[in-house]
């Protein structure tokens, strides 16, 4: 990367979310609720959540677009609450590139520079640089009618990184790109934010984007962060059954929790749970499916199976509980087959209903 361009790195661009209360009505029910979340500087963390959680209202409020009813929201440590939204230094991609269309490509990454009063020299020279970060270079002459929507998405991208912000935020800039596009631009995202190790709020609903994006997920529920982690930890150990639901990427088995044991359909499994009803989440591929009648683990019946070419999804009977596996491609089972399945220890993670 050229100097110019590595001059956008900010270490001390952290951002935090105190407490936030945010309302769009006087009086009417609050869209956020006692939100908080810490970003820590130079990271990417994601907002997941369904449709009304609160994720594109925080980026407003990040941005200077709506001012919150209740709380603070802090860039380095600083309130921005009095600070005018141009002078933030926070620079937003919407879900649309808005682009200019009377302007070409390099007048559009050049708009921001233009309104900063930068000179022209250095301008010409930015907006250089950002066109060969996001892959552009060559086309800047090009009118924004004669780009791909995958193409568009990247000179709004750059146009918001050739000011330099301290903070990117992204609302869900990619949901209206094919799924081909969609995969090439979260590879240009995340390599473009590395490389400028800057602040990142990136607002989605797509779990497998989040996932593949992040240092840090943030999911979001009912105006509150229901959790904060890696997604790892989120994938693994979900903080609570509302977030395990909504990931819906384990089985949710009932059952009860008697003297730090939870048992249940799939038998008993150790647990620090307290005692009383709670809800066994296990991944689907952390299920052990055997063809072998005389194998461990409890009987089954196969109800369904999908080939989806690295895997096979089993739809299973356990019992009265219905459970979904993912299995290697060589394990051919199908509809009423009577299989045995089995959970390793260590692969169940007990939730308090």
């Amino acid at each position: 990367m050229t100097g110019p361009v590595r001059q956008q790195e900010d270490p001390s661009a952290g951002v935090r979310f105190d407490a936030v209360v945010a309302r769009y009505d006087r009086g009417g029910p609050p869209v956020l609720d006692g939100f908080d979340l810490a970003v820590e500087p130079g990271t990417l963390t994601s907002l997941l959540g369904p449709s009304g959680c609160g994720k594109t209202t925080a980026l407003r409020l990040l941005a200077g677009l709506l001012a919150p009813t209740g709380g603070d929201v802090r860039v380095a440590g600083r309130s921005v609450l009095t600070v005018p939204t141009h002078r933030r230094e926070v620079a937003v991609v919407f879900q649309q590139p808005l682009l200019f269309p009377h302007l070409d490509v390099a007048g559009n990454v050049a708009f921001g520079l233009r309104m900063q009063g930068v000179d022209r020299t250095t301008t010409r020279r930015r907006v250089a640089d950002m066109l060969d970060l996001v892959h552009l270079s060559g086309l800047g002459s090009r009118r924004p009618a004669q780009l791909s929507g995958g193409q568009e998405q990247r000179v709004a991208l750059a146009r918001a990184l050739v000011v330099r912000p301290r903070v990117l935020l992204l609302d869900e800039p990619l949901s209206q790109l094919d799924a081909g596009l969609r995969e090439e631009m979260r590879g240009l995202v995340r390599a473009v934010q590395r490389e400028l190790r800057l602040t990142t709020l990136f607002v989605t609903h797509d779990q497998e984007e989040a996932a593949s994006l992040s240092d840090r997920v943030a999911v979001l529920l009912g105006g509150r962060v229901a959790q904060d982690g890696t997604p790892q930890e989120l994938y693994e150990r979900p903080a609570s059954l509302p977030v395990a639901r909504f990931l819906g990427t384990a089985n949710l088995v009932p059952g009860v929790v008697r003297d730090g044991v939870w048992t249940g359909p799939l038998g008993r499994v150790p647990t620090g749970a307290p005692d009383g009803p709670a809800t066994l989440a296990v991944r689907q591929e952390s299920l052990v499916v055997d063809l072998d009648p005389d194998a461990a683990g409890l009987a089954a019946t196969v109800t369904d199976a999908r080939y989806r070419g690295t895997s096979w999804e089993l739809d299973l009977h356990v019992g009265d509980a219905v459970l979904h596996a993912v299995t290697p491609p060589t394990l051919k089972a199908a509809p009423g087959d009577l299989v045995r399945v089995a959970l390793p220890p260590g692969h169940g993670h007990v939730l308090p209903d």
